[in-house]
C-alpha cells in the first residue's frame, strides 16, 4: 500500500449508502469497535439497530476471545448483513475495526490498532487470509477486490466515545492506499 489514500467526504448519514445503486462489488460498511461485544453507543448502536442478526454475530465473536479480548486489537470482523435485518438485492458487508478495548488506550495506540484492523480487513477481502465466518468467504469468491476498486464507507472512526482526534484516525487512513467514503452527518 504506497500511495496515499483518496478519502471524499459526504454530508449524509453513513446508512444513506444503503438506499443507492450497488456497485459491481460489496458495499463494506466500516466502523471501530470495542472488544467486549458492545454496540452500545455512536455509530455502534446505529448499527445494533439496524443490523440485529450482526449484532449477535459480533456478540458472539467478542464471546469467543472473552478470556483475553485484548487478542481482538487490530483485528478485524467481516459480517454480512442479513437479508432478514436488510431486503435489498446485493452484497453488504459491515467491518467491525477492533481499534480499542472501550476507549482504555491512548488516542495514539488507537490509531496503531486502527491501521492493523484495515490492514488485516484488507487482507481478508482480497481472500489472502479467510474470514471468521463462512458466509463471507463464500460471498468473496464472487469477487476480485484489490486495492484499486475496493471502496471502504465510514463514518470518522474513533473520533466519538473512543475521543481520538479525528486528524489522527484521518492521517491513518490516508496511508492506507484505499479508497474512502467518508460519512459526516
Amino acid at each position: 500500500m504506497a500511495q496515499r489514500s483518496a478519502l471524499t467526504y459526504i454530508n449524509e448519514d453513513l446508512f444513506s449508502i444503503l438506499s443507492k445503486p450497488q456497485s459491481s462489488f460489496p458495499v463494506i460498511l466500516a466502523h471501530s469497535c470495542n472488544c467486549y461485544g458492545s454496540w452500545g453507543g455512536g455509530i455502534a448502536y446505529q448499527f445494533a439497530k439496524r443490523f440485529p442478526s450482526a449484532l449477535n454475530q459480533y456478540q458472539t465473536h467478542c464471546a469467543s476471545f472473552s478470556s483475553n479480548p485484548q487478542k481482538l486489537l487490530g483485528s478485524t470482523l467481516l459480517i454480512k448483513i442479513n437479508p432478514k435485518d436488510f431486503n435489498h438485492e446485493g452484497d453488504y458487508l459491515i467491518a467491525c475495526l477492533f481499534t480499542s478495548l472501550l476507549g482504555q488506550e491512548s488516542p495514539t495506540e488507537i490509531a496503531q490498532y486502527t491501521q492493523f484492523a484495515i490492514l488485516d480487513m484488507v487482507t481478508q477481502l482480497q481472500g489472502k487470509k479467510n474470514c471468521d465466518l463462512e458466509e463471507v468467504q463464500d460471498l468473496l469468491t464472487k469477487y476480485d477486490i484489490n486495492e484499486e476498486n475496493l471502496v471502504i464507507n465510514i463514518p470518522k472512526i474513533n473520533s466519538g466515545i473512543f475521543n481520538v482526534p479525528w486528524e489522527m484516525t484521518e492521517e491513518v487512513l490516508a496511508e492506507t492506499g484505499l479508497q474512502y467514503n467518508v460519512y459526516s452527518l
